[in-house]
């Protein structure tokens, strides 16, 4: 036991006389069981109103202790620094249709397109009844004149189809000229056209029924028809059209034969099949304007083909601070390429259009068909 410690004060054997309290350690023991200890888990944590006690409350099951806490509503803190900026969100839904904007750079000039089928006139009848009887039936390109109305034969419908009036205004009277000398006589002329039938004669009697005919051919083809319409969008400024931009055509309300596609986005039109067209048209259209300049306070549209310069349809009115003027246009024309001949209402004013009618809440009805700001009638006629 020499140089043993004896437990507590650490003096050694030797000087265990001089220590009234020590005694000498035994070896250490077996490792004893082990022993079960308590757990802590969290129950319910409840904010309750500011000025309430702060509360703690324990559940005991065996030797797990389930604290529930109830802790009171702090007051607000002031407002903290501004967060870094997150991270991008998903896309919005679309919004609604802004304003056109500026009108953009003229686009270089397109090809020369083809020649169009060419329309020969050879020559004029007093009546429509004239003119079937004399020709009932004609060819492709084939019109007369009938009181001023141009009728140009429809192989589809195998009928003369009257495409309005293409008289021109009446010129000025010219000078009476000299008289010349007398010619020679001249040869025998070609034997003159049928002049018109004598009065109608004393009915005869009813002869005997005759026999029944062979089928007669198929019936012409049904006139082909398109309604296309701008309704009014509800506000108060209207639709605002820059110069040389095209007139918004945003529905089409029938079109039963599929005669044209509405390009709504480019607001253009494309005819379906080749052949002559008629468009008639109807705008409501207004100027920002404080004094009247008739150089250039006038509304003026017209309907074209893409890219070209001619109008086929169109109108004009100078404009004198009126609420709104309504501009009709018709024409004829005729569609060789129905795929390359895209069509279009354009702005030929010098100013900004104004397209605007009184909103339909205004008035006795509910029906948008009431005030359409542009309507388009289109007729396929063979």
């Amino acid at each position: 036991m020499k140089g043993q410690h004896f437990l507590g004060c650490g003096q050694s054997l030797q000087s265990q006389s001089n220590c009234r309290y020590c005694f000498i350690a035994g070896p250490t023991g077996p490792t004893g069981p082990k022993g079960v200890g308590d757990t802590i888990s969290l129950g319910t944590v409840q904010t309750v109103d500011t000025f309430a006690e702060a509360q703690i409350i324990e559940h005991q099951e065996n030797t797990n202790h389930i604290f529930d806490f109830m802790i009171p509503r702090g007051s607000p803190g002031k407002q903290g620094e501004r967060g870094p900026q997150g991270i991008q969100g998903p896309p919005g839904i679309q919004g609604i249709e802004g304003k056109r904007g500026p009108t953009g750079e003229m686009g270089p000039t397109g090809p020369q397109g083809k020649d169009g089928t060419s329309v020969t006139i050879l020559g004029s009848y007093d009546t429509l009844e004239e003119l079937e009887r004399e020709h009932a039936q004609g060819e492709k390109g084939d019109s007369y004149l009938v009181d001023a109305n141009l009728y140009v034969w429809s192989p589809s419908q195998q009928k003369w189809v009257d495409v309005g009036v293409i008289r021109g205004p009446k010129g000025e009277t010219g000078a009476a000229g000299s008289p010349g000398i007398m010619g020679p006589q001249g040869d025998r002329g070609p034997q003159g056209v049928e002049g018109p039938p004598g009065p109608m004669g004393l009915q005869g009697p009813i002869g005997p029924m005759g026999a029944t005919g062979p089928t007669g051919p198929t019936g012409p083809y049904e006139i082909g028809v398109a309604y296309l319409v701008t309704f009014h969008n509800n506000n108060s400024n209207g639709y605002q059209v820059a110069v040389g931009e095209r007139l918004p055509l945003k529905y089409k309300a029938t079109d039963h034969q599929n005669l044209c596609v509405l390009d709504t986005n480019n607001n253009t039109i494309r005819f379906t099949k080749g052949g002559i067209y008629r468009v008639d048209f109807s705008i409501n259209a207004s100027l920002q304007t404080t004094s009247f300049q008739p150089e250039k306070d006038f509304v003026a549209v017209g309907f074209r083909k893409v890219g070209e310069n001619i109008i086929y349809a169109g109108d004009s009115a100078w404009y004198k601070e009126e609420p709104t003027t309504k501009l009709v246009g018709q024409g004829v024309f005729l569609i060789a390429n129905p795929e390359q001949e895209p069509m279009e209402l354009v702005n030929l004013s010098k100013k900004e259009l104004i397209l605007n009618t009184p909103l339909v809440e205004k008035t006795l009805s509910d029906s948008y068909f009431l005030n359409p700001v542009v309507s388009m009638l289109i007729q396929y006629l063979g």
